[in-house]
C-alpha cells in the first residue's frame, strides 16, 4: 500500500512539474494539452523509469507544439518498452554450430556475397544464406552458412537484434532470449532441444547504461583494460577496441550507432531525438565482451557453459562475469594533487602522464624500474610493479569534480539496481565485483 501511494505521489509531482514547464515557455510555445496526452504521459511513467528523464526533456525543446507526435516518436522511434522490466539477458550476438543438422533451410534467402568466385558446383564447400527477422523496418538478418561435406550449420548474428530489430536500444530478458531461440529452431526446423545442445563461439555479452558524460568523451578516458591492445582507431566516431586472443573489449556509443544504422525513413527523427537527449544530459553507452572460444569461458570462472542451454540456464553468472571485468579498467580523466605532496617517484609519474600519456609513462617507467633486473622472474616483477604505481598514481590523484571511473560506476549501481528487482541476481555479489572487492569461490556460487 506504501508503494502504491508513493507511485502515485511521483506521478503528481512529475505531472505538475511538466505542466507547469509548459506553462513557463506558452507565451513562445502555445501548446494545449488534452486529457489522453496526460494520461499517456501516467501511463509511459508508471510502466517505464526512463520516461520521466525524457519527457521533461521534450518540455524544454523546440517539439512542444507536437507532445502527442513526441510522445509516439517515444514509444516507437526510440523502442521504449511500455511494460514493467524484468531481468534483462546480456548476450547480443553468437556464433551456433549445429553439427549433424536435421532441419532445413526453405525459411533462408541466398547470401549476394560470395567469399571466392566459384568456378564450378563441385567446388562450393559452403551455401551461404541469410535468415530475416519479422520486422517490418531495420530488419536484421542472421548469416547461415551450411557445409556440404559435414552437414554442419553455423548461424552468427545478433539474438537481440532478432528479436526486437535492428536499431534497437532494448536488451534481452531471460525469458525473451529463450523464446527468440524457440523460434529461431522453428526456423530451421529442428527440435528445440537439438539447438539447445548446439556448441557456441564469439558470444558477446554486454549491456547499455545510461549515464551522465558525453559517451565519446568517457571513451577518450578507458586507457587500459587488462592486458588486451588499446585500439583507438574509430574513437572519433564513438567507439574503442581492446583486442586480445581470446576475448575482445568494445565500448561504444549505443545512441550514434542506433541512428546511424536506422532504417532511412526514420534516421533523421531518431537522430534529432538522440541528440536532444544527449543536449539535457542523456547518454548511451554500450560496454560489451566477446568470448570467442570455450577456454575463454573456462578462464572466467564459467568452464560449466558449454552449450546455448547453458547460456539460458546460467544467464545470472554473465552479470558476474561483466562486472568483475568491469573492476578491471583503467581510467585517466584529470590530475589533482594541489592539496597533496607527491612523492618523487608519483611526480614523474604524474609529469609523464600529463604531458605524453598514459602508454608512454607506463613503458618508460617499466624501461626505468627493469634496468637493474636480470633474470626473467624479477623482470616480470619489475614491469608489473610499474604498471601497479602508474595505476596507484591514477586512483589516487584523480579529478573528483570531473566524470571519472567512480561516477561511471555509480552510473552502473543504478542499471544494475533497476535489473534486481527479482531474486534472480545477488546484488552484493555483483557490488563486489563492480568494485574490485575479493572473493571466495565459495562465496561466488548462486543462491535462489
Amino acid at each position: 500500500m506504501k508503494r502504491f501511494f508513493r507511485n502515485h505521489i511521483l506521478l503528481i509531482v512529475v505531472l505538475a512539474l511538466m505542466f507547469l514547464h509548459i506553462t513557463k515557455v506558452s507565451a513562445q510555445n502555445p501548446v494545449h494539452v488534452t486529457s489522453s496526452m496526460a494520461r499517456k504521459i501516467g501511463y509511459l511513467y508508471r510502466h517505464n523509469p526512463r520516461f520521466n528523464t525524457l519527457a521533461y526533456e521534450i518540455m524544454r525543446t523546440n517539439s512542444i507544439r507536437k507532445v502527442d507526435v513526441t510522445l509516439r516518436t517515444l514509444e516507437n522511434n526510440l523502442a521504449l518498452a511500455t511494460k514493467p522490466t524484468k531481468i534483462w539477458q546480456m548476450i547480443d550476438s553468437v556464433k551456433i554450430i549445429l553439427k549433424n543438422f536435421s532441419g532445413n533451410l526453405e525459411k533462408c534467402c541466398i547470401s549476394a556475397r560470395r567469399q571466392k568466385l566459384i568456378l564450378s558446383p563441385d567446388e562450393r564447400e559452403y551455401d551461404n544464406y541469410r535468415l530475416p527477422n519479422h520486422t517490418r523496418f531495420d530488419k536484421h538478418y542472421l548469416k547461415v552458412s551450411h557445409a556440404r561435406k559435414t552437414g554442419t550449420v553455423t548461424v552468427i548474428g545478433s539474438i537481440r537484434k532478432r528479436a526486437y530489430h535492428n536499431a534497437s536500444l532494448l536488451d534481452l530478458n531471460k525469458a525473451k532470449f529463450e523464446q527468440t531461440i524457440r523460434q529461431l529452431a522453428r526456423d530451421l526446423d529442428v527440435p528445440f532441444e537439438e539447438i539447445k545442445n548446439a556448441r557456441f563461439t564469439d558470444c558477446e555479452i554486454g549491456a547499455n547504461i545510461n549515464i551522465r558524460h558525453s559517451a565519446k568523451e568517457v571513451l577518450q578516458m578507458v586507457v587500459a583494460y587488462s592486458n588486451l591492445k588499446r585500439n583507438d582507431e574509430r574513437i572519433d566516431e564513438g567507439t574503442l577496441y581492446f583486442d586480445g586472443a581470446d576475448k575482445d573489449l568494445k565500448l561504444y556509443a549505443k545512441d550514434i550507432e542506433i541512428a546511424a544504422k536506422s532504417h532511412w525513413k526514420k534516421r533523421e527523427g531518431r537522430s534529432a531525438a538522440f541528440a536532444r537527449m544527449r543536449a539535457c544530459g542523456n547518454h548511451m553507452l554500450r560496454i560489451e565482451f566477446t568470448l570467442k572460444y570455450q577456454r575463454s569461458f573456462n578462464h572466467h570462472r564459467m568452464e560449466h557453459i558449454k552449450t546455448v542451454g547453458d547460456l539460458i540456464e546460467h544467464y545470472h553468472e554473465l552479470y558476474e562475469f561483466w562486472t568483475r571485468e568491469l573492476a578491471r579498467l583503467i581510467f585517466f580523466n584529470r590530475l589533482d594533487y594541489k592539496d597533496a605532496q607527491p612523492t618523487e617517484n608519483e611526480t614523474t609519474i604524474i609529469q609523464g602522464l600529463e604531458q605524453y600519456g598514459f602508454e608512454w609513462i607506463v613503458a618508460e617507467y617499466q624501461k626505468q624500474c627493469t634496468a637493474n633486473a636480470t633474470t626473467a622472474n624479477s623482470i616480470k616483477t619489475a614491469r608489473s610493479k610499474a604498471y601497479q604505481s602508474v595505476c596507484k598514481v591514477l586512483d589516487q590523484y584523480y579529478d573528483r569534480k570531473s566524470y571519472n571511473l567512480y561516477t561511471l560506476r555509480a552510473d552502473i549501481v543504478k542499471f544494475l539496481l533497476r535489473k534486481s528487482k527479482s531474486d534472480e541476481l545477488n546484488l552484493p555479489l555483483l557490488l563486489r565485483n563492480l568494485w574490485g572487492v575479493p572473493t571466495s569461490l565459495s562465496n561466488n556460487k548462486f543462491k535462489k
